[in-house]
């Protein structure tokens, strides 16, 4: 029986010589593939299906400390490396650019950390290493 792979140790770099970006919480990846529906006198009246292109994205969770701003702006593209857990093998590849800064909150009732959130699109292929599921 294979050893599950933990996110504890996940990160995100940036960079064409990829440095880590600090005290990052989460990162996910959503992929879709537009799929084409069409009859023609060939189907026999049935629909039939090809796949379309394809599209990924995700978000970015960081948090704030005392002595550094996260490096990522909305309407910026990034090469970027999302590594699932650390190991530098498993992890996607590419190009994306932030769409979105989705908020951050400051809790003086709880005192919750400050944590910055971003939506992210691709900015071409994103291409799956190691054990990643593939994206195509």
């Amino acid at each position: 029986m294979s050893d599950i792979i933990s996110g504890k140790d996940g990160n995100v770099q940036f960079g064409a010589t990829p440095v880590t970006e600090p005290n990052v919480a989460y990162w996910s990846i959503d992929r879709k593939v537009a799929i084409n529906a069409h009859a023609s006198n060939s189907t026999s009246g049935e629909k039939t299906r090809s796949a379309g292109v394809g599209d990924s994205t995700g978000e970015i969770h960081i948090y704030q400390v005392d002595d550094a701003a996260p490096s990522i702006a909305p309407g910026n593209a990034y090469d970027a490396v999302l590594d699932l857990d650390g190991g530098g093998t498993n992890k996607y590849t590419g190009s994306i650019m932030i769409e979105e800064f989705t908020g951050m909150g400051v809790d003086m009732n709880d005192g919750k950390e400050i944590v910055y959130k971003y939506k992210w699109g691709q900015n071409g292929a994103l291409t799956a290493a190691g054990n990643a599921a593939p994206l195509s």
